[in-house]
């Protein structure tokens, strides 16, 4: 009965050991793109409107109608 005890408490420590192994250890998840570039780039002073203006991000982006807009000067 005594080596039943030890051999479960010896598998609960093993396990609780693993488990915070892989709690310590993950790697934060990566649901969203982010964005590493802009034309015109981000804070720029034009004289004049664009021709176009452009968004660059790191991973794939879908976008519907009407989810992205660009705005004048006066908001």
């Amino acid at each position: 009965m005594r080596r039943l005890c030890c051999a479960v408490l010896l598998i609960g420590v093993l396990l609780a050991g693993g488990l915070a192994l892989d709690v310590g250890t993950a790697q934060p998840a990566s649901a969203h793109a982010v964005l590493v570039g802009t034309t015109p780039a981000d804070g720029a002073r034009l004289t004049a409107a664009p021709a176009e203006a452009t968004v660059e991000f790191d991973g794939e982006v879908s976008l519907g109608a009407g989810y992205a807009r660009v705005l004048g000067a006066d908001g």
